[in-house]
């Protein structure tokens, strides 16, 4: 399953092999600053919008790749899984991952005082 992490200034989705070659994608990526809000969604598939253009789509399983339609969304989600829509400025609009601590993430993309 995809993992999204920070990595230094930047906000990744990392993908396995398997999920590169079915969603035609690398592991895509934002700069934190490009960050505009992170929020938790159960299950992920209920943020999912817009049509595939490429990658992989098997309803009730797996969503994997670009989707576009209102912007520009990177989506890695899974069954019922819970996820995180991080909405951002830039290439993408937002990447919408399954993960399992989805709290823990929106806190770690939660500006800081």
């Amino acid at each position: 399953m995809a993992r999204l992490v920070v990595e230094g200034d930047r906000v990744v989705v990392r993908l396995s092999t398997t999920e590169k070659l079915l969603g035609l994608a690398n592991d895509p990526s934002a700069p934190l600053s490009a960050v505009r809000a992170a929020r938790v969604v159960r299950p992920a598939r209920q943020a999912i919008r817009g049509f595939r253009a490429p990658g992989l789509g098997v309803p009730g399983m797996a969503w994997v790749g670009h989707w576009r339609g209102q912007g520009h969304d990177f989506v890695a989600v899974y069954g019922d899984h819970a996820g995180i829509v991080v909405d951002l400025d830039g290439p993408f609009a937002r990447f919408v991952v399954s993960v399992d601590d989805p709290e823990g993430i929106v806190e770690q993309l939660s500006p800081r005082p």
